[in-house]
């Protein structure tokens, strides 16, 4: 029996409220995407005769659904009142599964993510761990390494300073400069940091002796000569045949080079102030010039004879030179000098302070090994130790042409004395050019020294001159026919054998004596010849001599003081090479004659007395005779 629309709409009516309070509870249930499903899913309200199967049937799930969450609701016990619908009812408890399902996934997820975070902090803990101890590792490593390095360093700076210090020792002659704190200061020969060791040694020796020690000898060559000056301690150790006396000499120019660049006064403040001071940064361009010392000693007789060499020009050049000087008059200038390249042309000094052989030695010096000379003008603080070793006078120095040097000294430092300066070196090099005198003087110094066959001595091999009255001396040409003394060796072993002669010659007034007088031209035959046995040393006189030179060979300390002038004398020495004549003639001149070893003495003698006479005679052309002042 099929239902009337009647019944059906009371069905629908009836069941409609539980319908809609089973969909709204199954609708909180699944949520709002669940209850936007199921509204698109209602049926049409035109089409309810033809589906009452299917409304019966959604009657029977909503009852069933009721009962379900009525059911679910009471055992909760989430009813709050009797006024509470019961859909109401059944929305709260479900809210309350939500929210206790929430909770426990919220702890859940709480537990997952602290779990999560502490096994990532856990994981961050042991990375930072491992880095400090990777960090730790590599720093050790470096440190390893770098101690390493310095060990390597200092192996090698030892096997350096050992190598120096036997190459120091090897050498034939070294120069070294310290301070009495120890200091190294100057060598000529190694770095003064490797050398550290040496230097101490010497001042502990100076030291221990309260600078009394003059000489050291050890076995038969080797000796080391010091000198204590002011603040400074100087040493020179040689291996050559250089004798005590020389290595003085040198060590006294080399502590006036110093002198020349800084003052007594300076030096003694600075090392008051500061006893281990460092002085090396303050030599600067001084170091040159103390190697020039040096090699001065080794290739001319110049610290030898403690002169200085001349220009050989006629005279009336040279008085033409002096006359130009005179441009540079001037209330504040004291010393004008015209130098052609290692050699005096020409100079003026005042009156009551004349220009001493030892300064203008070191003058002559400081141009040589000051190249920048060549290029520029300077004006230079410079100290005179012989003139005055306390104070400065300013030196300007420039070059006239390739190879003369013009040196005006003054006591003025402004810079007007500069330009003033300047000025008179232009019109001093316009005169010389003007004149033709400028050409002269290079020829001069172009055609070198003189060859011994144009001075009366054409038996000789070579000859040194030195005038005792003017501090100055030339030196003769090697002789064409003695090929085998141009070599430089071959001059330095010859400057060698003079040295030593000069030393035997100056040493004291006994050594002299132990040698023949040189007897006087008129004594002789008429023709130049002389006895030989006049001229040799006795058999027992040779013995003697021989005897004390290794007494003083075979003691380790000793002290040698010697005597600067001398009687009248002279000296024949032979040797393998060559044989060398040594004359002093006192207030006159003082003379070195090299000879082929097959030459007699009473040849050699007579040589040197023609060459005497010669150099006499031609004195105003090799020599400035006349001294220029104002």
């Amino acid at each position: 029996m099929e239902p009337s629309a009647g019944g059906v709409g009371a069905a629908q009516d009836g069941g409609g409220h539980q319908q809609q309070r089973g969909a709204e509870a199954a609708e909180d249930a699944a949520g709002p995407d669940a209850r936007q499903d199921e509204t698109h899913e209602l049926p049409v309200a035109g089409s309810v005769e033809d589906d009452v199967d299917e409304v019966d049937e959604d009657k029977d799930k909503d009852k069933d659904k009721e009962v379900d969450t009525h059911d679910n609701v009471e055992e909760e016990g989430l009813v709050q009142g009797e006024s509470a619908p019961k859909g109401e009812e059944q929305t709260q408890k479900e809210n309350g599964d939500n929210d206790d399902h929430g909770k426990s996934s919220d702890d859940h997820d709480n537990d997952d993510h602290g779990d999560a975070a502490n096994a990532s902090t856990a994981s961050t803990d042991e990375q930072q761990v491992e880095q400090v101890e990777q960090q730790e590792q590599e720093q050790q490593e470096k440190q390893q390494l770098k101690e390493a390095r310095q060990q390597q360093d200092e192996e090698e700076q030892s096997i350096q300073r050992e190598k120096a210090e036997r190459a120091w020792l090897r050498r034939q002659k070294n120069v070294v400069i310290f301070s009495r704190a120890g200091k190294p200061i100057y060598s000529s020969g190694g770095d003064e940091f490797q050398l550290s060791s040496i230097f101490g040694l010497l001042q502990a020796m100076l030291a221990k002796t309260d600078d009394r020690l003059r000489v050291i000898r050890a076995g038969k060559n080797f000796v080391i000569v010091f000198a204590a000056r002011g603040p400074l301690l100087l040493a020179a150790a040689s291996r050559g045949q250089e004798p005590v006396g020389y290595l003085q000499v040198q060590l006294e120019y080399i502590y006036a080079q110093i002198l020349f660049h800084f003052t007594l006064t300076a030096l003694m403040d600075t090392f008051r102030r500061r006893p281990g001071y460092d002085m090396r940064g303050m030599l600067g361009g001084a170091r040159t010039e103390l190697l020039g010392v040096v090699e001065l000693a080794e290739s001319t007789p110049t610290l030898m004879l403690e002169a200085v060499p001349t220009l050989a020009i006629p005279q009336d050049a040279r008085t033409q030179a002096i006359n130009t000087l005179y441009t540079a008059r001037q209330s504040n200038l004291l010393y004008a000098i015209l130098l052609a390249d290692d050699k005096l042309v020409a100079y003026i000094s005042p009156k009551r302070h004349p220009l001493h052989a030892s300064d203008l030695v070191l003058l002559i010096n400081f141009v040589h090994n000051a190249k920048q000379l060549r290029s520029q003008e300077t004006w230079t603080p410079l100290c005179l130790p012989a003139f005055n070793s306390t104070g400065f006078l300013h030196a300007y120095a420039a070059y006239l042409s390739e190879h003369l040097c013009l040196l005006l000294l003054s006591s003025g430092e402004s810079l007007d004395q500069f330009h003033f300066c300047s000025e008179t070196k232009t019109k001093i090099a316009s005169q010389l050019a003007s004149t033709g005198l400028q050409t002269r003087l290079e020829r001069a110094l172009a055609a070198g020294d003189i060859a011994p066959e144009a001075c009366e001595a054409a038996t000789s091999v070579h000859l040194v001159y030195r005038s005792l009255k003017f501090d100055q001396y030339f030196e003769t040409r090697v002789a064409s026919h003695a090929p085998l003394h141009k070599t430089p060796p071959a001059r330095r072993r010859l400057l060698s054998r003079y040295v030593n002669v000069s030393e035997r010659l100056h040493s004291n007034s006994r050594r002299i004596q132990a040698v023949a007088p040189l007897p006087s031209a008129q004594d002789g035959n008429g023709d130049g010849q002389y006895p030989q046995h006049q001229h040799q040393h006795s058999q027992q006189q040779q013995q003697e001599h021989q005897q004390e030179q290794q007494e003083e060979e075979g003691s380790k300390f000793s002290a040698t003081s010697y005597i600067d002038s001398c009687e009248q004398g002279h000296l024949w020495d032979v040797r393998e090479t060559e044989a060398v004549l040594a004359v002093v003639s006192p207030g006159q001149y003082e003379l070195y004659a090299a000879f082929h070893i097959f030459t007699s003495a009473t040849q050699a003698m007579a040589c040197v007395a023609r060459f005497a006479a010669w150099a006499r005679a031609a004195r105003h052309e090799r020599f400035m005779s006349k001294p220029a002042t104002w």
